[in-house]
């Protein structure tokens, strides 16, 4: 079977802020009478910073150019890794949680944070955050909410290591045409399916997990280069079972062992 590839965070381990966060919200969308809800293995969540997969058949063209522009190129992901080992993009720090239901100096596809902090899309059950700085031009690690105790930047960090990919030949999911931004931080949290969930008890759980996620303290995620990893997968849920995953400081990565990860 053909193996694809995404660059991505959070597989594996949770902190046990993030761990209990995450619990909660699966409980809230259970708890919900009639609704068929497959929560994902703690292990198993994960947030996609850039995807990797390759047109099928190729040696090593990027599937998005190829879907949403018509582009045949060859991914140079080794030379992607390396940039990202001495770029400033990282580390960097993301809120999770938090955001009260108001204007914030940024939007995510024109909506405010809270609107966009948990929704139901299609059938999965997603989660989402945002980069967050205490001053301009710096991304400082916090141990606790010093920084949001200033008045925070919301810097477009994400959006930025995404953009920069293209340069490498490997397209961000939704950066399909030059004026696109995606400096969301998302992941799934498990499955719904959507015929057991009544569009008003939709809207019910979405405003209820919205309101809990507002009312927390904001949960703040540091993302390292030792916390990006590359998975190969087989399924786009990227199951314990048959996912491999390699940190970014993993000597095995040559250009050689990358390339051979799709076999």
């Amino acid at each position: 079977m053909i193996k694809q590839v995404s660059l991505i965070a959070l597989y594996g381990k949770k902190s046990l802020a993030l761990a209990n966060l995450i619990i909660q919200c699966q409980e809230m969308i259970a708890a919900i009478p009639g609704v068929e809800f497959m929560p994902y293995n703690l292990s198993q969540i994960h947030a996609t910073f850039v995807g990797l997969e390759k047109v099928i058949g190729t040696p090593l063209n990027n599937l998005n150019l190829n879907r949403y522009q018509n582009r045949s190129e060859k991914m140079d992901i080794y030379g992607f890794l390396s940039f990202l080992g001495t770029s400033d993009y990282l580390p960097l720090q993301v809120q999770l949680g938090g955001f009260e239901d108001s204007d914030y100096p940024f939007t995510s596809r024109q909506q405010k944070p809270f609107d966009r902090s948990f929704a139901i899309q299609g059938d999965k059950a997603v989660l989402m955050g945002w980069p967050v700085a205490a001053q301009f031009g710096s991304l400082p690690i916090a141990t606790n909410l010093d920084l949001l105790k200033e008045t925070p930047i919301y810097p477009n960090i994400l959006d930025q290591l995404r953009k920069a990919s293209q340069s490498f030949n490997i397209l961000h999911t939704y950066h399909r045409t030059p004026t696109d931004i995606d400096n969301d931080f998302y992941f799934r949290i498990g499955l719904i399916n959507p015929e057991t969930l009544h569009p008003s008890s939709k809207l019910s759980l979405e405003n209820s997990i919205k309101e809990f996620l507002s009312n927390r303290v904001p949960l703040l995620i540091n993302i390292r280069l030792t916390d990006l990893f590359l998975a190969a997968y087989d399924h786009e849920t990227l199951p314990l079972n048959s996912t491999k995953i390699w940190s970014l400081q993993d000597k095995q990565l040559t250009q050689e062992f990358i390339e051979n990860l799709y076999n």
